[in-house]
């Protein structure tokens, strides 16, 4: 099972779903506690915020620079969605820098 998070470009949040459903994974919460928090929004000012909500395949397809999968040791891309391109179709420098 992975969890899922995605870049809002325009208001640089970094939104996750809540984990009411879902196992709260351990991945992801290293990655927003040790990464996102420090780096992305203290030092670099990459990410304004973490916003946990829900949100549909059509807001990450209009809203997301990056989508991101997280589960076991691995943070992957998710480049698309059902043949459509999420932001410019290839891996972005924040999950790069992941």
């Amino acid at each position: 099972m992975a969890n899922v998070a995605y870049i809002n470009k325009l208001k640089k949040e970094f939104v996750v779903v809540p984990p009411e459903h879902i196992i709260a994974g351990t991945t992801l919460k290293k990655v927003v506690e040790n990464y996102v928090k420090p780096i992305l929004i203290q030092e670099k000012n990459l990410i304004e915020k973490v916003v946990t909500r829900y949100f549909t395949v059509e807001e990450v397809l209009q809203e997301a620079g990056e989508f991101i999968s997280f589960g076991g040791d691995k943070v992957l891309p998710i480049l698309s969605i059902n043949n459509q391109k999420v932001g410019n179709g290839e891996r972005g420098e924040i999950c790069k820098s992941i």
